[in-house]
């Protein structure tokens, strides 16, 4: 059997990009005054829906909603401080060569 396409999870599993998921909901959480997660709660706390995970961590989803905090992430994300691009896992690279 010949393989045609391959699909890959990038976040968390080919681009290291936990701190940079960490940096941009720590941004919000400070907008609304609430307290800062750090690794390891982000790594305890992270679920889907992602919808849960902001109400572990403390959103109301009201006031905020959901959508409004969804686009703020994103704004933050896609333009993080000092405009910073996450790299690829050790071995990343190779295995998307290796996948050609």
């Amino acid at each position: 059997m010949s393989i045609h396409h391959v699909i890959w999870d990038w976040n968390g599993t080919l681009l290291d990009d936990a701190w940079l998921s960490i940096t941009a909901i720590n941004i919000l959480l400070q907008r609304y005054q609430l307290p800062q997660i750090d690794v390891k709660a982000y790594r305890d706390t992270f679920m889907f829906p992602v919808k849960q995970y902001y109400e572990k961590i403390g959103f109301n989803l009201l006031e905020p909603s959901f959508r409004q905090l969804s686009i703020e992430f994103i704004e933050e994300y896609k333009y993080p401080p000092g405009r910073i691009c996450p790299e690829t896992h050790d071995g990343g690279h190779r295995q998307i060569k290796k996948e050609r």
